[in-house]
């Protein structure tokens, strides 16, 4: 009975869930790239002016170089992140350099692997199954293999990721051929954001029969849904700030995004599905830790979010509790495993490709 209701709600809902990705790309993208020595013999490249066309983008999203207040107010994310800035008062984060400064691919890369998070993918229209994928941003940023059941395309594969993040390589292609390094490493930089966010099991597994209350099924899934992907983001996005800073933890995972190996690459779409494919078989096993070491607090039909002392108190964790903290930090680390594979895979076949050695 309880799987033909399923069915039934996930035909009737259209997913609203927030789309969060991993947030804080910046600083996942800052770790791996530890990795990609190679980088370091691009030091001085010149900030260039955009004079590229995209008509596939948000028609209002603006191109951003250095951090002005505008921008300030998409840092920390509503608020979300409770160690986003260093003592100085500066951020961790993007940082960004004028039209015409120096700065290098290894910032670029940092900089603006969250870029595509900057409304970029938002007040548009691209596909029917948006809607069931968290709208525009979701379908861009979300990528349900084949075989996963699923609204609306029940087995067959769901999102735009693979494409988005070949498109941008053959941007990418376009600027290095014209000799413009800055916007040939942007480009490359928002293929990282996507490879990222599909190296995250709740991007790519729509939602779990755990998430459901009967009796209010469309409801509860859409929102209980959303309150673990959100609380599953922040608190791995502090987990890794608070680690950055040099705090202790009970289960470090800053080491797992140093692991990935350099697999060949075919090209940037078939890396895309293989991340999702890798990641989606983690989903199942994530949705469950999740409710267990999280609680019961975030399973409610109203948005709920982490507070830095919730956070705290989990961060910290003792007895218990912190048995549940390994379990979820053990299966986060496969998931930045996964993520640190990809980008540095991606990042050898993009060198080869244009030159860059």
């Amino acid at each position: 009975m309880k799987i033909s209701k399923l069915i039934l709600v996930l035909f009737l809902i259209f997913l609203s869930i927030s789309v969060f990705g991993w947030s804080r790309h910046n600083l996942i993208t800052r770790i791996i790239l530890t990795e990609a020595t190679w980088l370091e013999k691009y030091n001085e490249i010149t900030v260039t002016p955009y004079t590229y066309t995209d008509t596939t983008i948000n028609p209002e999203f603006k191109i951003y170089y250095e951090l002005s207040e505008e921008m300030k107010k998409k840092f920390p994310d509503d608020g979300k992140f409770f160690d986003y800035y260093k003592e100085d008062g500066s951020y961790y984060g993007y940082i960004g350099k004028k039209v015409g400064e120096k700065t290098s691919a290894y910032e670029i890369l940092c900089d603006y692997s969250d870029e595509p998070d900057w409304d970029m993918d938002k007040n548009m229209h691209h596909a029917f199954n948006q809607k069931f994928m968290g709208g525009p941003q979701g379908f861009r940023h979300m990528y349900y293999p084949f075989g996963s059941f699923k609204a609306a395309n029940i087995i067959f594969a769901q999102g735009d990721t693979p494409n988005r993040v070949e498109f941008y390589f053959e941007k990418s292609r376009e600027a290095f051929a014209k000799g413009d390094r800055y916007w040939g490493f942007r480009f490359l930089a928002r293929c990282i954001h996507y490879l990222e966010d599909v190296s995250n099991p709740y991007h790519t597994k729509q939602t779990s029969s755990k998430f459901i209350h009967w009796n209010d099924p469309v409801a509860s899934t859409t929102t209980v849904t959303a309150n673990y992907h959100a609380v599953w983001e922040v608190y791995f996005a502090n987990v890794l700030t608070y680690e950055y800073k040099g705090k202790t933890s009970n289960h470090p995972m800053i080491p797992f995004l140093r692991k990935g190996k350099i697999e060949k690459v075919k090209d940037p779409k078939s890396l895309t599905k293989q991340t999702a494919r890798k990641s989606c078989a983690l989903a199942k096993k994530c949705f469950k830790t999740s409710i267990e070491f999280f609680g019961k607090d975030y399973d409610v039909l109203v948005d709920r979010y982490i507070n830095e002392d919730e956070f705290t108190e989990l961060y910290y964790a003792k007895g218990e509790k912190e048995i549940q903290q390994k379990e979820i930090h053990d299966l986060c680390s496969e998931a930045y495993v996964i993520a640190s594979g990809a980008v540095l895979s991606f990042l050898e076949y993009s060198a080869e490709e244009f030159k860059l050695r």
